[in-house]
């Protein structure tokens, strides 16, 4: 069975999943939240988070059925990002 939430992870190009037991602390005042379903918009919102000049810590949720290549490339462009497999539900 597939929790419902699991902290993704990378080291040495493979992937890692784990339920979390809490969320990660850190003294940065600003936290962005983003949802991946789509991941060929990733691009776009890579650029516009690579445009910020100021500190941040980085949560992506994606769901389930995203391939393990296609996670990497958030690690790629943000190596210390928080990402979550969760279930899609709701709407925008």
């Amino acid at each position: 069975m597939i929790s419902s939430f699991q902290h993704i992870s990378m080291t040495n190009q493979e992937i890692h999943k784990d339920i979390p037991k809490v969320l990660p602390r850190t003294d940065t005042k600003i936290a962005i939240v983003s949802h991946v379903f789509y991941m060929d918009l990733w691009s776009e919102i890579a650029t516009y988070l690579n445009a910020l000049d100021l500190d941040y810590d980085l949560f992506v949720s994606i769901p389930h059925t995203m391939a393990e290549d296609e996670i990497k490339k958030i690690f790629h462009t943000h190596p210390k990002a928080n990402v979550y497999m969760t279930e899609n539900r709701g709407r925008d």
